[in-house]
């Protein structure tokens, strides 16, 4: 519903720190039905609830949400108002936080669906248990709880959790005004929901880029967490939050993690926060000179991109130069992408081709792979020999631009960060006949477009 909320690193995990305010409808009619599906909310499938007002529908026992009846732990009830500090807030009771998944009069069943937005869910009891030393992190408010239509315990904040007690009551959190501590209570009574991002398990990774955040240094248990949760040689996908282009992405037998399709990347600003490099780099003729076309910008001498692989010559060892097809008819009608070395390497590598200036042959450590990847080094290359690694990557033929489009149908190239000379780097490259190899020579030249592959931190 693009309602905004503020999140906060607490003891290690991701929260939101204001309540929930999914399903807010402030004329609180008697009844209202919500739809909500996995690519939105924490659900396993598309689920149509039924919501009813508590205070509507709570006068006395007999009503769906009225206390000390049983129907209360079987109808999705909430109710919209204000919070004790006057701000918009929502009430829900169990059935209505766990989506419907949890409802009933006896149901100790383990939750795993909430209503939560996807990529995060209900905290569990663990989790409430170590933030209450963290109260101004956590920032509760009061409001207390609906038990049928009053309004109890005001001067309390009552927070649902995904732990069962038993089979009539769920753990949850309660707040003073000073002060957190874990409870229980019935599950039929309505409560204020945080929710907890979802981030130690690689299947709730949506973008390549929440990478970079599993190497900050308090996040070295959900990183080995994240890396366990994943299957060798078994693809799973992801975004680049840059453009929303998906990848598939793999561990493979070797430990590390790979990109198994082409990079496809067209962004003219790179930025630390999405991009692999150390400062804010503009493709666009300022800190990184213009993106070029290949191969219209290589058909002379005079032209962008194009580079001489005997003698270096030529402004295609400087210019950024790329091409960007969206149907590649050489690799079964997919999206392609090549880039020349300057392009890949954020101009960090870029300088005419017969300089023999040191920092040509540094190894490259800014590109524009997202950030948390980049270029694989040619020692990481060399791990992918054999045929059990080359079926999972998933290498694809397509040639290389040398000026122009060249070895279409026998070859693919992708670059890595390792230099083999002052104009050269050295590749991997794939054939029919020889599988995956690596090469370091002078067809590797800097002004050549190979294809990119990033490889996680």
């Amino acid at each position: 519903d693009e309602k905004p909320y503020t999140i906060r690193r607490i003891n290690g995990d991701c929260w939101m720190v204001e309540n929930l305010k999914f399903g807010y409808n402030a004329s609180n009619p008697s009844s209202y039905t919500i739809t909500v599906d996995p690519t939105t909310t924490n659900v396993d499938q598309a689920r149509t609830l039924q919501l009813y007002d508590v205070v509507l529908n709570g006068a006395t026992a007999s009503d769906k949400c009225g206390n000390g009846g049983a129907d209360r732990a079987s109808y999705l009830c909430v109710h919209s108002g204000n919070d004790g500090e006057g701000y918009p807030a929502v009430w829900y009771n169990y059935p209505a936080g766990s989506a419907g998944t949890i409802v009933g009069a006896e149901n100790a069943d383990p939750q795993l669906y909430d209503i939560c937005p996807a990529g995060w869910r209900l905290p569990n009891r663990t989790e409430y248990t170590g933030i209450t030393g963290y109260f101004s992190e956590f920032n509760p408010v009061l409001g207390g709880t609906y038990n049928g239509a009053s309004l109890d315990y005001t001067n309390y904040g009552d927070y649902l959790s995904s732990s069962a007690y038993d089979a009539w009551n769920r753990y949850r959190l309660v707040s003073t005004s000073s002060s957190m501590e874990v409870t229980y209570a019935y599950r039929g009574g309505s409560r204020f929901i945080r929710c907890i991002m979802k981030d130690t398990n690689i299947n709730n990774i949506t973008y390549m880029q929440d990478f970079a955040k599993l190497n900050e240094s308090n996040n070295a248990t959900k990183k080995q967490q994240v890396i366990s949760s994943i299957t060798t040689n078994t693809g799973y996908s992801m975004k680049d939050v840059r453009d929303t282009n998906s990848y598939t992405v793999k561990k493979l037998d070797t430990g590390d993690i790979w990109m198994t399709d082409n990079l496809l990347f067209q962004g003219t600003t790179l930025d630390p926060s999405t991009t692999n490099v150390t400062t804010t780099r503009y493709i666009n003729g300022s800190s990184v000179k213009a993106y070029y076309r290949l191969p219209e910008d290589a058909a002379s001498t005079s032209s962008r991109c194009y580079g001489d692989q005997n003698t270096g010559a030529g402004d295609g060892y400087t210019y950024a130069c790329m091409n960007y097809t969206a149907n590649d008819s050489n690799i079964g009608g997919k999206p392609n992408a090549w880039y020349n070395y300057a392009a890949a390497t954020a101009g960090t590598i870029s300088g005419s081709g017969t300089s023999t200036a040191s920092t040509l042959d540094d190894e490259a450590t800014e590109d524009i792979c997202p950030t948390g990847w980049r270029l694989p080094t040619n020692a990481e290359n060399l791990t992918l020999y054999g045929t059990t690694e080359y079926a999972f990557f998933t290498p694809v033929l397509g040639g290389a631009y040398k000026n122009s489009l060249t070895l279409v149908s026998t070859r693919g190239y992708w670059w890595s960060s390792t230099a083999t000379n002052y104009k050269s780097r050295a590749r991997l490259g794939f054939d029919e006949v020889n599988n995956l190899y690596t090469v370091s020579d002078d067809y590797g030249c800097r002004s050549s477009g190979f294809y990119i592959r990033c490889i996680a931190r």
